[in-house]
């Protein structure tokens, strides 16, 4: 309902949880959150820095490859940033799946992106198109930082 106006939508869809009050935003050092879905494929995957840039990433996620959910075994992720790290222009990823295939998946374009300061933390959503085996689809690129974090 928007406007008191009920509107049907028959499409894949993706609902956010990151927002809540069990979140404290300022634990993250930095992160990076993709998700997508790609005519009938669909991932997500995040790497996660706690305390500062010395400490390794952390990275999770899993896929939806049409006919089966899959864990991730890997995460390969290089995202490409602007203005001094602090804005996201694309993504390169490889994602391996507990049963070893590897998924490349890129996005060279941000659609757009909505930035939320919270305390001392910048939380920006890029909505990208993204490219997988000749496929087109869409989603998000997720950038996340501290203030004064080292960016690379």
């Amino acid at each position: 309902v928007l406007g008191g106006r009920t509107f049907e939508v028959d499409a894949w869809a993706h609902r956010d949880h990151t927002f809540g009050g069990e979140r404290d935003w300022d634990k993250f050092y930095r992160w990076n959150y993709l998700c997508g879905a790609v005519d009938g494929f669909w991932f997500n995957a995040v790497r996660v820095r706690f305390l500062d840039a010395t400490t390794p990433w952390i990275h999770v996620g899993c896929l939806w490859n049409g006919e089966e959910l899959r864990d991730l075994s890997a995460v390969e992720m290089t995202v490409h940033t602007a203005d001094g790290g602090t804005r996201q222009t694309g993504v390169e990823v490889v994602l391996t799946d507990e049963r070893g295939e590897k998924h490349e998946i890129r996005s060279e374009e941000v659609l757009g992106v909505g930035s939320v300061r919270i305390w001392r933390t910048w939380l920006k959503d890029g909505v990208v198109r993204y490219r997988y085996r000749g496929r087109e689809g869409y989603g998000i690129l997720e950038h996340g930082y501290v203030e004064g974090a080292e960016l690379d």
